[in-house]
């Protein structure tokens, strides 16, 4: 976990305004296991049963994706999910200044995973 910490940190230094899923999934995978990884309150992986006949393909489409450029999709992918948070932890009746992600609302609110996702249900 500390690998993927690092590299986390990496790619937020070079100008990535991401997470580390994919760095941190490179370091923790294990043959025949899901992973949910999680980043809040820090850096966590459980093992995830997958069910019996369900199968995932891995593939590198070799496309080159500059994450880190100015004019980046990734970035505005980001700032556009911050954005949606701010909106609907003012739906929620919350400040929303200070809110970034969905891991905010849910602390805010002290709702389980499984409340949050539910409540999401009920916003849409």
């Amino acid at each position: 976990i500390d690998i993927a910490n690092v590299c986390a940190w990496c790619e937020r230094y070079i100008g990535t305004e991401g997470g580390g899923m994919d760095s941190s999934i490179s370091f923790l995978a294990e043959m025949g296991q899901a992973k949910l990884i999680e980043f809040e309150p820090k850096l966590n992986a459980s093992t995830v049963p997958i069910p019996p006949g369900v199968n995932f393909v891995v593939a590198n489409s070799l496309v080159v994706a500059k994450k880190a450029s100015t004019n980046s999709e990734y970035n505005k992918r980001v700032t556009q999910c911050r954005l949606a948070a701010q909106v609907i932890a003012s739906v929620r009746g919350l400040s929303w200044q200070d809110k970034r992600r969905l891991c905010d609302i849910q602390t805010a609110l002290s709702l389980s995973r499984e409340q949050m996702m539910q409540s999401w249900l009920n916003l849409v």
